[in-house]
């Protein structure tokens, strides 16, 4: 069998997650909702909500590697894709900000950010491949900012 390439399904992608989780809270989003995800939220009105996310642990994965009896594989209730280019520090980023990766900017582990004329490590904040930091304060914050959904959603509560 071929591979095939799969791509992201903005309909039904992590950046949807992040924007049901705003929409329960009755706040604005960006992009649409994942209409079954809004019905577990709908069920109470819940004041927490936890989310894991398993970096790498697709579904794909789990039927590759799981018996279907297994804990996971049972309880399966739809699945999403990630985000493009689906790297770690774009899908994170776009689970935590309800935006696409072109949105936020934050595409890749390392991001050329022109004002520093720098490849900057952006969860550590340091020169790509140093323990030098790349600033005294967080340059994705400055140049790559966005508000995040738990930052929105704890200001309702101030």
């Amino acid at each position: 069998m071929k591979n095939q390439l799969v791509y992201a399904d903005y309909e039904h992608c992590l950046t949807n997650v992040a924007c049901s989780i705003l929409h329960h809270f009755g706040l604005p989003h960006k992009h649409s909702t994942l209409p079954l995800l809004d019905g577990y939220l709908q069920k109470k009105d819940y004041k927490n909500i936890v989310l894991l996310l398993y970096d790498g642990l697709g579904s794909v994965i789990i039927k590759k590697n799981l018996a279907d009896n297994s804990f996971l594989a049972r309880h399966i209730k739809g699945t999403i894709t990630s985000v493009f280019p689906p790297t770690t520090a774009a899908a994170t980023t776009s689970l935590l900000s309800g935006l696409n990766p072109c949105e936020h900017g934050r595409v890749g582990y390392h991001v050329y950010i022109k004002e520093l004329d720098e490849v900057v490590t952006i969860f550590e904040n340091v020169i790509k491949d140093t323990e030098k930091p790349a600033a005294a304060y967080s340059v994705m914050d400055k140049f790559l900012s966005y508000d995040g959904v738990a930052n929105q959603i704890n200001r309702l509560t101030e």
